[in-house]
């Protein structure tokens, strides 16, 4: 079962904080394909790899859904009804069908790139930003999500968490077995347009879980998290509200060892410091060390017997600039990881 979890994560003792979401505007380009038709492995093939070089300096997202074929699933293919194809290739920016072919896409490419900046510069309504983070067993893939609407709307809106895979090796007829980029493999949520939102001013915060995908690989931008704010029009028409795109993914203890003195440790932000609140718990030592969404260790400290006599512990974080961390502690031979947002 996939899970959507509002103001919580559902595996880390973690304290997610406000933030303030990006007011960029991303632009979504869709290429409908399927993995029989020799065109899709033709001639749009080629558009799709010069799009992405010559548009990739520009606040767009890409993704290949296949809506037959042997790379359909369950969210390609209703993702390519609700654009309301007509047959593949084609090729849509947000909802809007480019008529594209071999013969105009170098000049249709061109067009959607004003496009897109045309958007950019009007600025968004709302904001999205999502992080992913697996556990160290492989086993389960999350998400946090944060959005935000800048202006109070009327309307239903819905948010869209995906998975995006680059390293899927598939017969391509044209291509034979090949790398399909930007490849659309999978939601977080069992709707495929995702749960609702409201248009209220003011950020709201998920945590979102699902079992990895197959083929997995987390390590340089193997696998995307790919987040949507869908606007559902009167006539059951999903449109793209806003968007983006998430490449960096992070593996955490599952904490299958887990030792109650650890799980009961509280953390928290306190203007530029983190605060360790022990509650009572009887450690030797204790090695607390903060990474980043990409696994990097960006603060070490290490508290002695000594040092652990005290209720709470302070460390300056005034160097950490806004974002998720994750808050790993270890004792002895026990691990407890819990999530903050600066």
């Amino acid at each position: 079962m996939k899970k959507a979890i509002l103001f919580c994560c559902f595996i880390l003792a973690g304290l997610t904080g406000q933030t303030q979401v990006s007011n960029d505007q991303f632009s979504l380009v869709t290429k409908i394909s399927a993995d029989w038709c020799p065109n899709c492995g033709n001639w749009a093939w080629d558009a799709f790899e010069d799009m992405r070089v010559s548009l990739e300096d520009k606040n767009v997202i890409f993704v290949l859904a296949h809506h037959t074929g042997g790379l359909e699933n369950e969210v390609s293919g209703p993702w390519c009804e609700n654009l309301e194809n007509q047959y593949q290739p084609e090729f849509f920016l947000n909802n809007d069908f480019q008529n594209m072919n071999s013969n105009t896409a170098a000049s249709v490419t061109t067009s959607m790139g004003e496009q897109i900046d045309l958007l950019a510069d009007l600025g968004a309504f709302a904001g999205v930003e999502g992080v992913g983070y697996m556990t160290d067993d492989d086993q389960k893939l999350f998400a946090d999500v944060s959005v935000e609407f800048f202006n109070e709307l009327e309307g239903e809106y819905f948010l869209g968490v995906y998975t995006i895979q680059n390293n899927i090796v598939w017969n391509q007829s044209g291509q034979g077995m090949v790398m399909q980029p930007k490849l659309l493999t999978g939601s977080f949520t069992d709707d495929w347009f995702g749960i609702p939102l409201t248009g209220n001013t003011g950020q709201q915060d998920f945590t979102f879980e699902t079992s990895t995908p197959t083929d997995f690989v987390p390590e340089d931008g193997n696998t995307e998290i790919l987040t949507v704010i869908w606007n559902k029009l009167p006539n059951g028409k999903y449109v793209v509200f806003n968007a983006n795109v998430n490449n960096e993914i992070m593996s955490i203890s599952s904490n299958n060892d887990l030792e109650k003195d650890l799980s009961e440790i509280k953390t928290y932000l306190q203007d530029d410091a983190l605060i360790l609140d022990l509650n009572d718990a009887d450690l030797n030592v204790l090695q607390v060390n903060i990474i980043d969404v990409i696994g990097k260790s960006i603060l070490n400290k290490k508290f002695e017997k000594n040092d652990l006599g005290s209720d709470k512990l302070s460390i300056d974080v005034n160097q950490l600039t806004t974002g998720f961390y994750f808050i790993q502690m270890e004792s002895q031979n026990s691990r407890w990881t819990q999530k903050i947002y600066k």
